[in-house]
């Protein structure tokens, strides 16, 4: 499955692109809205710290399960590394503020009704889509490449809350 568009002359090729597709860490992109979203209503802060505990570690690609238990830091920091090394730790640290249906329902708010997290990294944070048992096949996520796409392009038009958020994310 495949989607492109060119965001100047608006051309766009497709290759089954309303077929939904496991998003792996793409997902993560969806996560960070969110929490862009909730800074800049005002219903977290950047500052907000999180705590980083051993049992809260899962497996893959990070950088946090090198660190010590009990390591404390921003939610900014959280989300920076889950979008910039895809740690997976930080990603659930950031969902344990969230929430899996949190994420899902701000991709609804923007007309984007297939991307849908499943569920935090590992297991656990089950999202209602998560629960659907033919939703399982997908793991982390599901997403259409055309929805993915025009996930991307609002940002890049600056229509994701507001053109200086859609900038810094």
């Amino acid at each position: 499955s495949l989607f492109a568009k060119n965001l100047e002359t608006g051309e766009t090729y497709a290759l089954n692109a309303d077929e939904r597709v496991r998003t792996a860490s793409t997902i993560k992109i969806a996560v960070m809205v969110e929490a862009f979203a909730r800074v800049a209503e005002g219903k977290a802060n950047w500052s907000d710290k999180l705590v980083f505990i051993k049992e809260k570690q899962v497996s893959g690609s990070g950088v946090l399960q090198e660190f010590s238990d009990g390591l404390q830091l921003t939610f900014r920091d959280a989300v920076n590394l889950m979008m910039l090394v895809s740690d997976n730790t930080a990603t659930n640290l950031v969902l344990d503020v969230l929430t899996t249906d949190a994420v899902n329902g701000r991709m609804e708010s923007l007309g984007l009704n297939q991307i849908k997290i499943l569920r935090k990294v590992g297991s656990g944070g089950d999202s209602k889509a998560g629960l659907v048992p033919e939703n399982k096949r997908f793991g982390l996520g599901f997403a259409t490449p055309r929805e993915m796409v025009l996930l991307l392009e609002k940002l890049e038009r600056g229509e994701v809350i507001n053109k200086a958020v859609s900038k810094e994310m």
